[in-house]
């Protein structure tokens, strides 16, 4: 008997006391867990098996539980066999038996006697937290457990299912199509779960570098993987055009940024040097590949005269060591390592004599692109002589980082062509032109045409339709194509005069005056530089290199080295946005005044500073009861009198949720419309980006800091005002920390709220 004397032991003794089957079934397991769970650790497992059974799970059920934690000994836990029950018992109750037994056998298939059992405690876990909010998921999931486990560690299942949840939060056949692998973005989602990084996160300043070194622009597209595809794909040249595939092999995330650097950089170097295309002239497949090989060695060598870190950061990507492997596979990858790399070995003869042969044509005439021909049929020769077989259809590119090779060739001169050679590129040019149809058009998106396209404006304002719709940035997928934000104008309740806030402005008059003095004497603007002055505050550097030179010439130097600056005409624009959520209600330590009137407070100081200045403001607050419904409310437009605008902060109300990049991409959208110089936005706020329909805590700060960065992608300079003693740190995550400023009693809001600003606008 099991843990004799244990009370749960007892009760479930009783219930399959009528149930032989069961009974033996369970003293089996208990038998077996007893020899390797210590006594609580095995109190634990009674004590869930009751409330399992108790739950009516079914015999079925439990007896494949208790089937898979049997195969996880010895190797397992104890906290991992009470994790198997918990999962099975609440996955149990999201979608029931049937699906339950199906996960269960599907896992068990998958482990081998004498694991660790986590692998399968995670996996499973997984299913039940993601049944909880889509049970339909649970029959497709199943039968495609083992393929998922072989392809992603347990963690990132986790990622993946989620991914799902995200793409298609309100579409059941949708999300069925993607956990049964038939969506192509679950197929992308996997890929880039397995490590094979997105291009997308560096394409940006991939074309800075672009530019800076080639001084010219990367024409580049990120492909989906399509149907049929081999399973790992290539990168490719069509033209000027980099094809990215998003079935790249495996690209641990620290090693992303070099990989992609190297790759485009490469493609770079061909556009450069490889001046026109290779004519097939009767090569073999073998020949083609060698061809390729050669001349990627040769556009790299001398790309690396100009540019030499590009050198080193090529070699780096070689890794083929040097053995005695005599596959076409291993002496392709040593060729290219050898040719790329100087300090690198290999005692191989026909290395030795591809690297030697290529070393004397280089020397020749580097510019020379026909070296490369010549070269490839000898060393072809010497493989088909050696009865060494090419894979022509499975060969795959090393290093990874370089495109397959048959861009490089001229398709069009079929008439000379080997059958096999011009098979093999008409396929690549099918499977290219398949993967620019499938390829959905967002994807191929300049981002200034996203940019312009982020706030749709509504014709039916007044039958309640969204003045804005704004895409949310999605940190997991790492794009804002799938969920967006719908924002509403919000009614302005005034709050009469006289009113607490005019009270507090009367209390804080002396405070009042020094921010109107400091701002006043602020001289916000262009500055002028003037050059080449007999007089000045500074040296004007480029005059001062001129008489240094005309000196060592034996000429009369230039006295005009001098230069000055001055600033001209306050030239600035300023939109404060107040966050009006619930959680603004609550009192600051004082115990006396809430996080909103202070914000209040604190707007109510400045727009009175800068509606004396005459500068142009706006103030707007907002709050939001999940992504369909963002309040904002206009307490003062630009070019408004601003007469209304004490009685409207008075008005002000907490309510609701903060959905913070929403309101930061509207107001950026009504300042970046102001004829000003320099565009400020101040947000006030708890600095804790929360709301109804997101379980996700960075999800909202992500989607918010995105909406920073695009901002000041405008120009728009952005701040906050972070109130509470607990809002630093939150806003410094989304505006950074030298852009956020901790306000927490109001006796301090007045000096710091004008150094803010001096800081602000005196540069």
């Amino acid at each position: 008997m099991v843990a004799a004397g244990h009370p749960d032991a007892a009760v479930l003794q009783h219930h399959f006391a009528m149930r032989p089957r069961l009974l033996a079934d369970y003293e089996r397991t208990g038998v077996a867990l007893s020899r390797h769970l210590d006594p609580i650790s095995l109190s634990e497992w009674l004590a869930a098996t009751r409330l399992f059974y108790e739950a009516n799970a079914g015999e079925a059920v439990l007896a494949r539980l208790w089937q898979l934690q049997r195969h996880a000994l010895p190797g397992a836990t104890a906290a991992t066999v009470i994790a198997l029950g918990r999962a099975t018992h609440q996955l149990c109750l999201e979608c029931g038996s049937s699906g339950t037994i199906a996960v269960l056998d599907a896992i068990e298939s998958t482990m081998p006697y004498g694991s660790d059992g986590l692998t399968a405690s995670i996996y499973l876990s997984s299913v039940a937290i993601h049944a909880a909010r889509a049970p339909e998921i649970v029959p497709h999931v199943a039968p495609k457990t083992a393929f998922l486990i072989s392809r992603l560690a347990a963690e990132d299942v986790a990622a993946w299912f989620e991914d799902g949840l995200r793409l298609y939060p309100r579409d059941r056949a949708k999300r069925i199509a993607y956990f049964r692998l038939e969506d192509p973005l679950a197929r992308t989602r996997l890929a880039f779960h397995e490590g094979r990084t997105r291009f997308a996160s560096h394409e940006t300043r991939l074309r800075h570098l672009a530019r800076s070194l080639w001084n010219s622009d990367l024409d580049v597209q990120e492909l989906p993987v399509p149907s049929g595809a081999a399973e790992r794909g290539s990168i490719r040249l069509a033209g000027s055009t980099v094809l990215i595939p998003e079935n790249l092999p495996r690209v641990p995330a620290a090693q992303a940024t070099a990989f992609f650097e190297a790759a485009i950089m490469h493609a770079m170097a061909h556009r450069r040097f490889t001046t026109r295309r290779f004519p097939l002239a009767g090569m073999k497949p073998m020949q083609l590949a060698l061809t390729a090989l050669i001349e990627d060695a040769r556009i790299e060598r001398l790309a690396a005269r100009s540019f030499p870190g590009l050198g080193r950061l090529w070699r780096r990507q070689h890794v083929e060591p040097a053995t005695s492997a005599r596959s076409c596979a291993s002496l392709f990858a040593r060729l290219a390592r050898a040719l790329a790399d100087p300090d690198f070995a290999d005692a191989d003869r026909w290395i030795v004599k591809g690297r030697a042969m290529f070393e004397t044509a280089f020397r020749k005439d580097p510019l020379d692109q026909d070296l490369s021909m010549p070269i490839a049929r000898i060393l072809g020769h010497d493989l088909g002589q050696a009865r060494i077989p090419f894979p022509a259809k499975s060969h795959v590119v090393e290093p990874a980082y370089r495109d397959d090779g048959l861009g490089l060739f001229d398709l069009d001169d079929q008439t000379s062509a080997d059958p096999e050679t011009l098979e093999i590129l008409l396929d690549a040019a099918r499977m290219e032109q398949r993967d620019s149809a499938e390829a959905p058009d967002s994807g191929a998106q300049a981002p200034d045409q996203i940019q312009s396209a982020r706030s749709q404006q509504a014709d039916a304002e007044q039958n309640g339709a969204p003045i804005a719709v704004y895409p949310e940035w999605d940190y997991r997928l790492q794009t804002n194509a799938h969920a967006a934000a719908s924002v509403f104008d919000a009614p302005v309740r005034a709050e009469p005069v006289p009113n607490w806030l005019t009270q507090q402005l009367e209390d804080h008059g002396p405070a009042a005056a020094r921010i109107r003095g400091l701002v006043r004497g602020a001289r916000v603007g262009r500055t002028i530089r003037r050059r080449h002055l007999l007089d000045g505050d500074e040296l004007d550097m480029e005059a001062v290199h001129d008489t240094r030179v005309a000196r060592r010439a034996g000429t009369v130097p230039d006295p005009h080295i001098y230069a000055s600056k001055r600033r001209i005409d306050r030239d600035v624009a300023i939109a404060l946005l107040i966050d009006t959520s619930q959680s603004t209600g609550d009192l600051l330590s004082t115990g006396e005044t809430t996080i909103l009137q202070m914000a209040a407070l604190s707007s109510a100081l400045t727009g009175k500073a800068l509606a004396t200045l005459g500068d142009p403001f706006a103030i707007h607050a907002f709050s939001s009861n999940g992504r369909d419904d963002v309040r904002l409310a206009t307490v003062k437009a630009f070019g408004e009198d601003g007469e209304a605008m004490i009685a409207r902060l008075a008005g002000l109300r907490p309510a609701s949720s903060t959905r913070l990049g929403a309101a930061i991409r509207h107001v950026a959208t009504e300042l970046d419309r102001q004829r000003t110089l320099r565009k400020l936005m101040i947000v006030i706020t708890d600095g804790e980006p929360s709301d109804i329909d997101e379980t996700d805590p960075l999800y909202l700060a992500e989607d918010a800091r995105q909406a920073v960065t695009e901002a000041r992608r405008q120009g728009l300079d952005l701040f906050s005002v972070a109130l509470g003693a607990k809002a630093a740190g939150a806003a410094a995550v989304i505006f950074g920390k030298r852009n956020t400023l901790a306000v927490e009693r109001i006796e301090d809001l007045a000096a710091r709220l004008a150094g803010l600003y001096f800081r602000l606008t005196v540069r």
